[in-house]
């Protein structure tokens, strides 16, 4: 069955290449290339560029072909990405802005992902080091109702500007991070029904009645630390000052438990509440529901006023 499996992917992505060759036509170049992702995952992409250089694109082959499985015929598919492609190539952003030290300056933000699983990704990276994790510098070229388009700003390019010390400009480009994407702080029962009524659904009868308790801190046990798009919004538990407010919501110190590089669950420290029993939950959950590349930390972190933000191992 694994090598049937196997066989129909191989077959999808040769005829899905072929396919938008064609459509493309010979000003473009189509390839099957692999991509590094976020903690070392590796996966192949749909690679069509400009022979010209000047323009390239990646589609990840493993949702195309999920796509593939759901219904949608190959010519759909490969005409959706002929269509992405050409209306991408318009785009005003030119590469030779890319080259313009302010106008890097102006679109630099950050994104947090742990430093020991992206040692290798991270060696061409321009990043800060925070804890035991690594907030990297992106430059946003676009940014719509549709989301946004982005690129790892690569640490050649950072020398070749002359910009100095990462470190130096942390706090400037955590505050263009902060401006860009706001943090957004909900219970988990809000964020909950939030997700479902989004994608359709209907809320369980036990969440029902959690949402139509009164609104105060303390009827909440978790809260939901992300930013407005809740996309890669756990660089958010550096923004300046945040955490100390809402040490004044929980009237202590708390813990912040990883749950993906998307957003942090935030929960008041207790005497039922152990370091050690979190972290176990944060590595089961890890490894049971969390995309790999989505995986931040294996552990919990805890804020208090009298000794900031550290790693809780334990």
């Amino acid at each position: 069955m694994e090598k049937k499996s196997v066989a129909a992917r191989e077959t999808f992505a040769l005829e899905i290449k072929r396919l938008v060759s064609e459509k493309m036509g010979a000003e473009y170049q189509v390839e099957r290339l692999t991509a590094g992702k976020n903690n070392g995952v590796i996966k192949e992409t749909l690679h069509v560029s400009q022979k010209s250089g000047a323009y390239a694109i990646s589609f990840y082959l493993e949702e195309l072909y999920r796509s593939y499985c759901r219904g949608i015929p190959m010519e759909v598919l490969s005409e959706n990405i002929a269509e992405t492609v050409r209306e991408e190539d318009k785009s005003p952003v030119q590469i030779q802005e890319f080259l313009s030290r302010s106008w890097v300056e102006e679109n630099l933000f950050l994104r947090l992902v742990n430093l020991e699983k992206n040692l290798e990704q991270l060696e061409g990276a321009v990043y800060v080091r925070r804890l035991d994790l690594a907030a990297v510098f992106y430059v946003l070229t676009e940014q719509g109702e549709d989301g946004i388009k982005s690129f790892r700003l690569p640490k050649e390019l950072w020398e070749r500007m002359g910009l100095g010390s990462a470190e130096e400009y942390f706090a400037q480009i955590l505050e263009n991070t902060e401006q860009l994407f706001p943090a957004e702080v909900k219970r988990l029962e809000d964020s909950l029904a939030e997700c479902i009524r989004k994608e359709g659904g209907k809320e369980p009868e036990w969440l029902r009645k959690e949402l139509q308790e009164e609104n105060e801190p303390a009827r909440s046990l978790f809260y939901v630390l992300t930013n407005r798009q809740k996309i890669n919004g756990a660089i958010a538990l550096f923004y300046p000052g945040l955490l100390s407010r809402l040490e004044e919501r929980f009237r202590g110190g708390f813990y912040l438990i990883p749950s993906s590089v998307h957003e942090i669950l935030l929960l008041a420290e207790s005497e039922e509440a152990e370091a050690e029993e979190l972290n176990q939950m944060v590595r089961e959950v890890n490894e049971s529901h969390v995309i790999p590349e989505e995986i931040l930390s294996d552990h919990v972190y805890y804020y208090h006023k009298s000794c900031g933000l550290c790693s809780r191992m334990g």
